[in-house]
């Protein structure tokens, strides 16, 4: 018998061993919110993928985690981009159906100032060029 892939990551997740075969990948959150409720979404948010996904399956994944745990009021507000823990912009595919792929990653948490990897932080801190939302 052939087992799927979520098959195979929900027997890692009850093995326990599961985000140990992920590859951290970082969401940027920039601008200047202008609701209340939205003040504390600018930061960096560390989110889990599967290696073997191509750069732009591993974005949609990470944003797919990052929207699904954390509300925003505006999304004008801000822009969002995914890097990898180089700094290097991850593209967003042309089409993707939003949540069809989390069985390929998990969510992290946001970052508290210095816990991110440098090239990230100075993505975070200097703006970032390339595809967004």
């Amino acid at each position: 018998m052939t087992r799927t892939r979520e098959e195979n990551a929900a027997d890692l997740v009850r093995d326990g061993a599961w985000r140990e075969t992920l590859l951290p990948v970082y969401v940027i959150v920039r601008g200047e919110a202008s609701e209340s409720e939205d003040e504390a979404v600018p930061g960096i948010y560390l989110c889990y993928v599967d290696p073997s996904l191509s750069d732009g399956e591993r974005a949609e994944v990470a944003l797919d985690h990052f929207h699904e745990n954390n509300g925003i009021g505006c999304l004008d507000d801000f822009s969002i981009r995914v890097v990898d823990a180089d700094g290097n912009v991850l593209p967003r595919l042309e089409a993707y159906e939003n949540g069809s792929r989390s069985a390929y990653g998990d969510y992290g948490d946001r970052l508290e100032d210095g816990d991110a990897p440098a090239a990230v932080s100075r993505q975070f801190e200097g703006g970032i060029a390339g595809p967004g939302i």
